[in-house]
């Protein structure tokens, strides 16, 4: 199969689109090899809109992230259906909870054997750090409102029950939700799908069996699946849509690059331990907490991504 740039002139032919959704998805709009809500919509909407593309297929390989996040992207996937553009997701080494969420709104989902995918479930996060503050810092806080949620979601202070309960709702209702769009597009029943929810991962090759796949292979298979779809030649045009770095961002990956190679080579580490690698994995256990930014604090995340 060719590949084509999205600005050739060659590309007046049918195109087959394809969308990288790698990483922890997050709301909002996220810069180049990153999912965002918006900007990754954004890149599925510019293949509907786009009379040279025939079909679109997503590679996913992500853990979840803000359910919300998660939706709009769905909500994309189902609108270029509904234009008569069929969806085919292929599915990397883990396609799970938001990643999965992501998917179900597609002609077909492929998966490799191995691929982590289902964690079918939500969770909530509302953190708060009013001890640590008031045990290391001593510093406590207060003061008037005059509702009982003046202040309710405010990190220093304790979580008020009453919030809770309103989470845990938001929380079922995000389950339910997730069930009825699996459900939908798997033919299943809601107690069906429970059954193999609740957050349980699977393997590909049992995910097939559970029918929440409906066939086996990489993405060189999703893409011809998508071309027969479409009813396009045995090997069309490629296209991959992505979001273009700017000058500053490229600039500034180049010099990280380039630091980061610098310290690496330069301090050696005693048993082979680099400081560098261990602040790397630790900011990169941190960064997968910050990117869930969900609005309403409700997340689809597969917790076996988090190490």
């Amino acid at each position: 199969m060719s590949s084509c740039d999205w600005s050739s002139d060659v590309c007046s032919s049918d195109l087959v689109g394809i969308v990288i959704a790698k990483g922890t998805i997050s709301d909002g709009s996220r810069p180049p090899g990153e999912i965002g809500g918006d900007s990754t919509a954004a890149l599925i909407r510019k293949a509907r809109r786009n009379k040279a593309v025939k079909a679109v297929v997503l590679r996913v390989d992500s853990g979840g992230g803000s359910a919300f996040a998660s939706e709009v992207i769905r909500r994309e996937l189902e609108l270029t259906r509904d234009a008569g553009k069929p969806v085919v997701v292929s599915m990397g080494s883990v396609a799970a909870s938001g990643g999965y969420w992501i998917a179900t709104s597609s002609d077909e989902i492929w998966a490799s054997p191995d691929t982590i995918t289902g964690s079918i479930g939500i969770f909530g996060i509302l953190p708060t750090y009013q001890k640590p503050l008031a045990k290391y810092l001593g510093t406590t806080f207060d003061g008037v409102g005059t509702t009982w949620l003046s202040g309710a979601l405010r990190p220093d202070r304790a979580l008020d029950p009453r919030v809770g309960e309103l989470m845990q709702q938001m929380i079922d209702r995000g389950y339910e939700e997730f069930l009825e769009r699996v459900g939908k597009a798997r033919d299943m029943t809601r107690d069906e799908v429970d059954r193999i929810a609740r957050g349980r991962i699977w393997s590909g090759a049992d995910a097939h069996r559970l029918g929440l796949v409906d066939q086996l292979g990489d993405l060189d298979d999703a893409i011809a699946a998508a071309t027969a779809i479409a009813g396009l030649e045995e090997k069309p045009r490629l296209i991959y849509l992505e979001k273009e770095r700017t000058w500053k961002q490229k600039l500034a990956e180049q010099l990280f690059a380039t630091a980061s190679s610098f310290v690496g080579d330069a301090y050696q580490a005693p048993r082979g331990l680099s400081p560098v690698r261990s602040l790397r994995q630790l900011e990169r256990r941190f960064e997968t907490l910050l990117t869930l930014d969900d609005p309403n604090g409700v997340i689809a995340h597969c917790l076996c991504e988090i190490e």
